[in-house]
């Protein structure tokens, strides 16, 4: 079964020569069989033009792969006698222009011809936006850009990555030195703290034991004041010249033992808040050096774990890693700044 009739096309250069014994289009509608007509002329005439037109190539590519699916590669290499290394390379620098050289959908085809197909096929879709735009910035400004000008500018931002990095992990080793001393500090705090602590629980046993000295000698007080008797013969005990004298003496001392004894149960009671600001404060230390020395351990790690080589590999790789991995670092960035202003 024929795709169409030479009744409808009106030359030869239009008709599509496909074998149709070895690739069947009996499937496709009218419209998508005068679609993809139309894209394989038009594949053609672009081809004898400029290298300009390699956009409206790949693009009419890409229409005739979204008609034919699975059977795109099969009817490109027939009708356009493409070899499949040159689809995909032609599908590739699509893909690139697309990505990097799009805007609202539209395409520069005077930058875009600044470049070479061999410079197009050293980029990606994952190429770091820093050397798009310097590309860019040259293609603008006149230059050609080749796949040699290629090369020398993602050199050059490898190594500015190479460099900025190798400065990150100088400041990470930086802080992560504050944060060792920060932790013997706090350790040394602690052990002080821990010494006043120590302290002012003797002196808080030292009240407790007065405290209790002066309630023996209330109760030893009360207990003679009860021994004393009115009767009809004076006694007056040794040292007072009335029993009177003697009461009132034995009460003022009765009220200055109560005095102190208030006293110092405040005292106590102030050293028991002194002592559980001071347990408070030693908890708080220990908890910050914990967590101090937790993140220099997880940042050690992480700088192993994640070598330069390896950053770059998975960035080009994959843009989703490649965002996550610089969000990583202006987190870093961010952290070591809050770190330095902590250190000062």
């Amino acid at each position: 079964m024929q795709l169409m009739t030479s009744a409808v096309l009106p030359s030869d250069s239009t008709v599509l020569r496909t074998d149709l014994t070895t690739l069947d289009l009996s499937d496709l509608s009218s419209d998508n069989v005068l679609r993809l007509r139309m894209s394989v002329s038009e594949f053609r005439s672009s081809g004898r033009r400029l290298i300009a037109e390699l956009y409206v190539m790949t693009q009419q590519l890409c229409v005739m792969r979204d008609i034919l699916g699975d059977r795109f590669r099969a009817f490109v290499e027939v009708e356009l006698g493409l070899a499949p290394r040159m689809i995909s390379r032609y599908m590739y620098i699509n893909n690139v222009l697309n990505t990097h050289f799009s805007v609202d959908g539209q395409i520069d085809l005077t930058e875009a011809n600044a470049f070479t197909q061999r410079a197009l096929a050293l980029l990606s879709p994952s190429t770091d936006t820093h050397v798009i735009e310097e590309l860019r910035e040259l293609a603008s400004q006149g230059k050609r850009i080749d796949h040699n000008l290629v090369v020398e500018v993602m050199n050059k931002a490898e190594a500015d990555a190479v460099t900025q990095l190798a400065s990150t992990q100088a400041d990470l080793t930086a802080k992560t030195r504050q944060l060792t001393e920060m932790a013997q500090q706090r350790e040394v705090e602690r052990a002080r703290n821990q010494r006043e602590i120590e302290a002012q629980a003797e002196l808080l046993r030292r009240a407790e034991q007065r405290r209790t000295d002066l309630e023996q000698e209330i109760e030893r007080l009360n207990s003679q004041e009860t021994q004393v008797r009115f009767e009809e013969k004076e006694v007056v005990p040794v040292g007072y010249t009335s029993v009177e004298d003697a009461v009132n003496a034995k009460t003022r001392e009765l009220n200055s033992l109560t005095a102190q004894r208030e006293a110092v149960s405040a005292e106590i009671s102030t050293l028991n808040e002194q002592k559980q600001k001071l347990q408070d404060a030693v908890q708080q230390v220990s908890a910050s050096a914990s967590q101090f020395l937790g993140m220099k351990e997880q940042a050690d790690a992480l700088i192993a774990q994640f070598p330069i080589a390896l950053l770059k590999s998975l960035s080009d790789k994959d843009p989703a890693v490649k965002a996550a991995i610089a969000s990583l670092g202006e987190t870093f960035v961010m952290f070591g700044q809050q770190l330095a202003k902590a250190g000062a």
